[in-house]
């Protein structure tokens, strides 16, 4: 049941989701700016297509800095046998599954803007950029915090 509420928690009170719907609110009230986006990525796709890499890159990294953490070698072994090593594995695997929802997310928003030119595609971009940054930023620090507590 523990975990169960952890993992919960760690979808609905995150940095990443709340990355993922504060440009979905700033939208709502502001969208000159995200309607300005949207032309110049409809005017030229290339851009589109470049926006969908952002995503993708921060989803390979936080992979590689995840398999890092939860698969210690050598002195860092000792992490396995911490009563806490589920916390950080859920927080990784959280992170990992942000930044493939993230993808998703910045693939739907090209569609929008090319078959639409709708604003919210800018907005959805943006949030998509800001939820997989995020995430890897956790797994960063997830990673920089053992690397501290283990003295390496």
């Amino acid at each position: 049941m523990n975990r169960l509420v952890d993992i919960i928690r760690s979808v609905l009170i995150s940095p990443e989701m709340l990355c993922l719907l504060l440009p979905i609110g700033i939208w709502t009230y502001w969208p000159g700016p995200f309607q300005f986006v949207t032309t110049q990525v409809y005017a030229d796709f290339k851009w589109g297509i470049g926006a969908a890499l952002v995503p993708a890159g921060f989803f390979a990294s936080s992979y590689n800095l995840g398999t890092d953490l939860l698969s210690p070698h050598g002195a860092r072994k000792v992490l396995l046998e911490w009563p806490d090593y589920w916390m950080i594995k859920n927080r990784v695997v959280m992170a990992v599954i942000f930044c493939g929802v993230a993808v998703f997310v910045v693939v739907f928003a090209l569609y929008l803007i090319a078959e639409s030119k709708a604003s919210l595609g800018a907005a959805l971009l943006l949030s998509g950029w800001l939820s997989a940054f995020a995430a890897l930023c956790s797994v960063g620090l997830a990673r920089w915090k053992t690397r501290e507590i283990l003295g390496e």
